[in-house]
């Protein structure tokens, strides 16, 4: 004889997830709760990505700039540093654009 289901869970879906998922499991032919059951145990889902190299490469990219921030700071009347300081700070934006989408994932 097979163990009966007497555990529940809760959880929240969006609404247009929610068809997405009743349609699956009319298409695969089986309730909700079987579709459900199924999809969980038998899915593999993909851990979250380790982001230690990315903060590794990211750290790495900022003390170059600091470097080169330095070199600029010392020879202001280089007729490099204008564009070098500008190109910086357009980097500088694309980092925290990155690192904004990287928190709204965890």
């Amino acid at each position: 004889m097979s163990e009966k289901y007497t555990e529940r869970l809760h959880l929240k879906v969006r609404p247009s997830e929610k068809q997405k998922i009743k349609t699956r499991a009319m298409m695969a032919g089986v309730s909700l709760s079987d579709f459900l059951r199924q999809t969980a145990v038998i899915s593999i889902i993909q851990p979250r990505q380790d982001l230690s190299e990315l903060i590794a490469a990211v750290n790495a990219i900022g003390r170059n700039f600091n470097q080169i921030s330095k070199h600029c700071n010392m020879h202001p009347h280089n007729p490099f540093t204008r564009p070098i300081t500008i190109s910086i700070c357009q980097c500088e934006e694309m980092l925290e654009q990155l690192i904004a989408h990287v928190k709204r994932r965890k």
